[in-house]
């Protein structure tokens, strides 16, 4: 049987090359994802409820970023909450906020100090966030 975190591999891997190659990512795609996520969690009940936990606690900070201008844009949130929705424990969620912040940030210095972009032309962020799921997924931090 197909495990989520390995369709979610699959499909985050989509919407990095979307976003990477479009810098947009259409929002019912990734409303769908989250969409899913969420019931497949709430159908396995034993981890659905830490799971929608981590969820929640993925959005705040994911809105904190986005309001610090770490992140771009709506779809980052989703992708962020998606991911956090797939977290198994308190340390693994710890593990994706500082992932999320050391690969955010060696994403944006790569971009402006090396690559030479301006502070007004948009990155495509959903790659680094790509990153961190699958580091999260190889180490056995999702569920």
């Amino acid at each position: 049987m197909i495990d989520l975190s390995l369709i979610l591999l699959f499909l985050l891997g989509v919407v990095a090359v979307i976003d990477w190659k479009f810098k947009k990512v259409p929002s019912v795609f990734l409303t769908g994802i989250l969409f899913a996520s969420l019931m497949v969690h709430f159908w396995r009940f034993e981890i659905g409820l830490i799971s929608f936990a981590f969820g929640v606690l993925a959005f705040v900070f994911a809105w904190f970023l986005y309001e610090a201008d770490f992140i771009g844009g709506i779809a980052d949130i989703k992708v962020i909450t998606i991911i956090g929705l797939m977290i198994i424990n308190i340390q693994m969620f710890f593990a994706l906020i500082l992932m999320i912040v050391l690969f955010g940030m060696a994403y944006k210095m790569t971009f402006r100090y090396i690559l030479k972009y301006k502070e007004d032309q948009e990155i495509a962020f959903i790659l680094p966030l790509y990153a961190v799921y699958v580091a999260l997924f190889f180490i056995g931090g999702v569920a």
